[in-house]
């Protein structure tokens, strides 16, 4: 199998010029290996939407890179600080680039890395935090107290102004992580050794980090697949079709949590035709909505 390397995009500097790191990323692994690279595993930020990610795969293929994966950057992060643990812990990675904020809550056991709920935003100050911390938990169905660990990525700088907020928390003083810069990076390169079946014995199980669903009437969102959703996910919905002569249904797919759609991020639409008449009571379109491990939706229709 060809070479698999993890970049980290999450970082601010890296953000802001995302193609020239992807280009730089590759020329060294392949200086250093030898060979042409053409795969990588990127490491994004949690409060990238689904279309940034889309993104991301589009500029490193005209890099000649395809994105095999995409993973959530506090994950990463803690794949690479605790490959090695072996008993099994609750585990809450928080990483701040001075403006951005985010949080990231594992089950890791014997290898096992289960993210439980995910959370982040591109501007936080320390009242976000508080609301942050407080969603991954309580989408996590956990309690401050069951937190066993709390790891910082971060410069130093720029994580001191949460530190204390999250010692006021969770009742305990969180452990930074020893090289933060490169912490990230080696957790996205650690899930490229598992993708190519170099560590047999570690699994990671990512989540999907927002909302998605479609427009319905009024303007509504109508959720179906959840935030901090495992991937890979399938979920089915019945919606209901507002007119006895509806011939074209129209798809229209977003992201986020708000109820009006408007208000989320649009992904796409795509129109189902030949929709026969039926009796309003009994006219409804199922729509599946299925996510890959690495977070790549496919959307199907059909008249139910």
């Amino acid at each position: 199998m060809p070479e698999v390397i993890g970049i980290d995009l999450a970082t601010k500097k890296h953000r802001g010029n995302i193609a020239a790191v992807l280009m730089e990323a590759k020329q060294n692994a392949e200086n250093y290996l030898g060979e042409t690279v053409t795969q990588a595993v990127a490491a994004v930020p949690v409060y990238f939407t689904y279309t940034q990610r889309q993104a991301v795969r589009d500029i490193a293929a005209l890099t000649g890179l395809k994105i095999l994966r995409i993973v959530n950057a506090p994950v990463a992060a803690c794949l690479g600080y605790d490959v090695h643990r072996t008993e099994e812990v609750n585990i809450l990675v928080c990483s701040s680039d001075g403006e951005s904020f985010e949080a990231a809550l594992l089950d890791v056991d014997g290898g096992v890395f289960e993210v439980l709920a995910v959370a982040g935003d591109s501007k936080a100050d320390a009242n976000r935090v508080i609301e942050l911390t407080q969603q991954v938990l309580e989408d996590a169905g956990l309690n401050a107290g069951d937190i066993d660990k709390i790891l910082l990525v971060g410069e130093t700088e720029e994580m001191s102004a949460f530190e204390f907020t999250l010692t006021e928390i969770f009742g305990q003083k969180p452990v930074k992580a020893d090289n933060p810069g490169k912490c990230t990076a080696k957790g996205a390169a650690i899930l490229a050794g598992i993708m190519k079946g170099k560590y047999k014995n570690l699994v990671l199980v990512d989540v999907m980090p927002s909302a998605l669903g479609v427009e319905t009437a009024g303007g509504v969102m109508t959720t179906i697949i959840k935030r901090n959703t495992a991937m890979p996910a399938l979920e089915t919905k019945i919606l209901r079709l507002t007119a006895n002569e509806q011939s074209q249904f129209e798809i229209s797919v977003f992201q986020g949590e708000s109820y009006s759609a408007k208000n989320n991020a649009h992904i796409g639409k795509f129109i189902l035709d030949g929709i026969t008449a039926e009796p309003e009571s009994v006219n409804n379109i199922e729509v599946t909505f299925t996510l890959d491990t690495g977070g790549v939706l496919s959307v199907s229709a059909r008249q139910h």
